[in-house]
């Protein structure tokens, strides 16, 4: 089981945002609480009870003596260079998938970052392209569709929330609205529970056509 508080945070400009800390709020995790002199000052404040979700190397986990939620497998990004998105996050996952030495079979559930707007994701076709007999029972979900957009740090957040569901072996939730427009991937309905989730796939659209996607595997073994 999960802690009952935790703080997942991030984001390339470290800013933390009212947007940011009533996501947290809704989905029953302890908020962040803190100001911009705080951050500028070097001290954050958390929520009683919370822990931070971190990303670092195992060895200085391990000298910390913490013990790590999930493994950064593999990691792969490109660009629409022209192409498609769909064709971006193609050569983004295979990357990922790559450097993980993981097949696409071996992936449990993919958390899609495209997905809030309904209909079919980008990634949809791209996942159904890389593993065309695995595609149709790949567990599919998006932070987004459940909780909204999230400005400053979505990526880094929806990263977390798929360690998260890795070591809870609960599937991330998604609404049942959402999971009907997910066509080409099954969608799970909020609550649903599976088997014992070894690795996930979680995708990033940024600027620029700019794509990625990361492979966490589960440190539970």
């Amino acid at each position: 089981m999960l802690p009952r508080r935790i703080a997942i945070v991030g984001g390339g400009d470290w800013g933390f945002n009212l947007g940011m800390v009533e996501v947290l709020r809704r989905i029953g995790l302890s908020p962040v609480t803190t100001a911009a002199e705080e951050l500028a000052s070097g001290r954050v404040l958390l929520g009683s009870g919370a822990s931070f979700l971190v990303l670092e190397a195992k060895s200085h986990a391990r000298r910390r003596r913490h013990i790590p939620v999930a493994e950064v497998l593999g990691y792969g990004e490109s660009t629409e260079s022209g192409g498609s998105r769909t064709e971006a996050y193609e050569r983004a996952i295979g990357a990922a998938l790559r450097m993980a030495r993981s097949d696409p079979e071996e992936l449990s559930f993919v958390h899609l970052d495209s997905a809030a707007g309904g209909g079919i994701a980008p990634e949809e076709p791209a996942i159904a392209a890389l593993a065309p007999e695995h595609a149709g029972s790949l567990h599919a979900t998006t932070s987004r569709a459940a909780v909204g957009y999230i400005p400053c740090a979505a990526a880094a957040f929806d990263v977390g929330v798929s360690a998260l569901a890795l070591r809870a072996r609960l599937l991330p939730p998604m609404p049942p609205r959402w999971a009907r427009s997910l066509r080409t991937l099954r969608g799970v309905v909020e609550g649903a529970r599976g088997g014992v989730y070894r690795k996930a796939l979680a995708t990033c659209a940024g600027f620029d056509g700019a794509t990625s996607a990361i492979v966490l595997g589960s440190s539970l073994g």
